[in-house]
């Protein structure tokens, strides 16, 4: 498993996408767009709202698992902030009204739903945790 701390701070994200992909195993490279933004919409929302001012950190990892019988990359998110359950409640955002009156917010999560083969969160010792996995396409 490949392992990280990285501050919670946008300034961060670049050196955080490039650990994601660095060194991809070669059967999942064509998925380097998807897990960047993935990841992407993850952390930019932890590090706006789980810590306020004072920040904090946040744990990524990346490790192959067999998940149904087929190969898998997991994506591991971890923070010490607010408790939140990004993918509940498990609704759809309005995609059809127009732009503006439409709800804030959800669509990044969506985009997690509608990219991934499996995801999943927990709260456990103070700690949020969010696992993505995303299955080798050919």
């Amino acid at each position: 498993m490949k392992a990280t701390i990285v501050k919670a701070d946008l300034s961060q994200l670049q050196e955080t996408l490039a650990f994601l992909v660095e060194d991809l195993p070669k059967e999942f490279q064509n998925l380097s767009l998807k897990l960047e933004l993935a990841l992407e919409e993850l952390i930019v929302n932890i590090w706006r709202y789980a810590y306020g001012p004072k920040g904090g950190e946040v744990k990524l990892s990346r490790r192959m698992v067999s998940f149904d019988g087929e190969p898998h990359l997991v994506i591991g998110v971890s923070d010490w902030g607010k408790p939140f359950n990004p993918f509940y409640p498990d609704t759809a955002p309005d995609l059809t009204s127009p732009i503006e009156e439409r709800r804030v917010g959800g669509l990044g999560i969506h985009l997690i739903r509608s990219i991934a083969d499996h995801y999943c969160y927990w709260h456990y010792r103070r700690t949020n945790n969010i696992k993505i996995y995303f299955r080798q396409k050919s």
